[in-house]
C-alpha cells in the first residue's frame, strides 16, 4: 500500500509518498518519493506516478531456484544452466523473470549454483543472485533454504525450467488462500511431482504417487501469504535441521506443511500454456509452444 505523509505545518509542512510494506504481522514503512505540496495535492499525479512505478502496489516477492546441474538435456547444458537455454529467441530465466515483472513483482531472488556466473551475468539488475556452493550434493530444498534468507515478505515460489502463461501466475496471487500451488489436472506425467485434492484443498502431495491415482501434478508455482509464508520458513529450517537437504525436496516440505495442518489451496492452470523442460523432448514441446 502506497499513501502520503505529511510532516510539519503551514510553510515547513513536507510531503512524503510512502510505502507500507506487511511482513507477516510486522509493517514497516519506506519512502519512495519526497512530494511537492501541489505533487501531494494532486490526484492525478499521484496516480500517474503509481502507473509509471507498478511495483510500489505489491509486497511479494520472488524466489526462483536454478541452482542445479541438467545432465538429462546434454550436451546443451554441459557448460551452462539449463535457465540459460533460449526458447524463441529469449532464455527460459528471461521468461521466468519477465513474468514476474509484468505481474508487478520488483524484487526477485534467484539462487544460482552450475554454471552461477553466467547466470548471475544474465539476470543482471533484474535480479538479486545468491550462490548455492552445496548444488552438486544437496537438493532444490537446500536452495530454497538459502533463499529465504533474501525473503522479508510474502513471496512467490518458481522452479526455474518452467515456461508458462503471466495470466496463471495473475491468478495464483489473486487466488483468496494464504498458501497456493499451480495445478495441471491433465495428461499427468510419470516422472511429475502429482497431487491429490479435495474439494478446494490439496491433500497430497508426492513423486512417488501413480498418475492415476493423481488429481493432478504440481506445475511448480507457489504462493506464500503472512503465517503460511512463517510456516513454510519454520519448516524448511525444521529441514534443514534434520540434514535432509541431500534427500529432500521442495515438495517435502509442502507435504510437511501438509501433516502439520496447514491448509494448501490448488489453482488450476486450466488450458493456460505452460511447459517444465526436463528433457530433450520436453524442450522441443517448449520451441513449438513458445517459440
Amino acid at each position: 500500500m502506497v499513501f502520503i505523509k505529511k510532516v510539519g505545518h503551514g510553510d515547513y509542512a513536507y510531503y512524503y509518498l510512502v510505502q507500507s510494506i506487511r511482513n507477516g504481522k510486522k509493517t514497516s514503512h519506506r519512502t519512495i518519493k519526497r512530494l511537492t505540496a501541489e505533487e501531494a495535492n494532486d490526484p492525478e499525479f499521484i496516480d500517474r506516478f503509481l502507473k509509471e512505478n507498478p511495483w510500489l502496489n505489491t509486497n511479494l516477492q520472488a524466489l526462483i531456484v536454478a541452482a542445479g546441474k541438467s545432465t538429462r538435456l546434454y550436451p546443451l547444458t554441459k557448460d551452462m544452466p539449463k535457465s540459460l537455454i533460449e526458447i524463441g529467441g529469449k532464455t527460459i530465466i528471461a521468461r521466468n523473470i519477465d513474468v514476474l515483472l509484468k505481474n508487478n513483482i520488483q524484487d526477485i531472488i534467484v539462487v544460482t549454483g552450475f554454471g552461477e556466473d553466467k547466470l548471475s551475468e544474465h539476470v543482471g539488475a533484474r535480479g538479486r543472485c545468491i550462490y548455492n556452493p552445496f548444488f552438486e550434493v544437496a537438493g532444490i530444498l537446500a536452495s530454497t533454504w538459502l533463499g529465504l534468507k533474501e525473503i522479508r515478505n510474502d513471496f512467490i515460489f518458481s522452479y526455474s525450467d518452467i515456461i508458462y502463461d503471466a495470466e496463471i501466475l495473475k491468478g495464483v496471487i489473486e487466488y483468496p488462500a494464504k498458501c497456493v500451488i499451480g495445478v495441471k489436472k491433465h495428461s499427468i506425467s510419470r516422472d511429475s511431482e502429482k497431487v491429490k485434492i479435495r474439494g478446494k484443498r490439496v491433500t497430497a502431495i508426492s513423486k512417488d504417487m501413480s498418475e492415476f491415482e493423481a488429481d493432478g501434478e504440481f506445475i511448480g508455482i507457489a504462493k506464500f501469504i503472512g503465517s503460511a509464508a512463517k510456516a513454510f520458513r519454520s519448516t524448511v529450517e525444521e529441514l534443514a535441521r534434520e540434514n535432509t537437504f541431500p534427500e529432500y525436496d521442495f515438495i517435502n516440505a509442502i507435504e510437511r506443511l501438509l501433516l502439520k495442518g496447514q491448509k494448501i489451496a490448488p489453482y488450476f492452470v486450466g488450458n493456460k500454456e505452460w511447459i517444465d523442460i526436463d528433457s530433450l523432448d520436453r524442450l522441443e514441446e517448449a520451441k513449438g509452444y513458445f517459440g
